[in-house]
């Protein structure tokens, strides 16, 4: 999204029904809000053009499995009991990479996993 200062950042939608959104601004990334004025933006374009997938998306979980960075670690933002069982064993309950596992292992795994559904974001 491009905003008013000329200044293009990615947004990403990853769950409407429990609000999981990410941008690349500053302001996302300081606030701790989970939102900004970018994601906002976004999620009024996509409910007024695409309102039946839109309010169909607000009822209905993400199938997804998406890993994010935090830090120097990996987090399982959501899908952590539909992770592959030798992936699954990687992390804590909390689904934050364990401390012993080897990094770039854990990123070899994910991104040779052929599952449509998982993704290191």
């Amino acid at each position: 999204m491009r905003s008013p200062s000329g200044r293009t950042y990615q947004v990403e939608i990853r769950d409407l029904m429990v609000r999981q959104f990410s941008c690349t601004c500053t302001d996302f990334r300081i606030s701790g809000l989970g939102t900004c004025k970018h994601v906002e933006a976004v999620l009024l374009q996509l409910a007024r053009r695409q309102r039946a997938e839109f309010k169909a998306a607000q009822r209905v979980p993400s199938a997804r499995m998406d890993i994010v960075p935090t830090g120097d670690a990996l987090q399982v933002e959501r899908g952590l009991g539909k992770l592959p069982s030798g992936l699954r064993s990687r992390f804590d309950a909390t689904g934050r990479l364990l401390p012993d596992a080897n990094l770039e292992e854990v990123v070899e795994e994910i991104s040779a996993s052929r599952s449509a559904a998982l993704r290191l974001a």
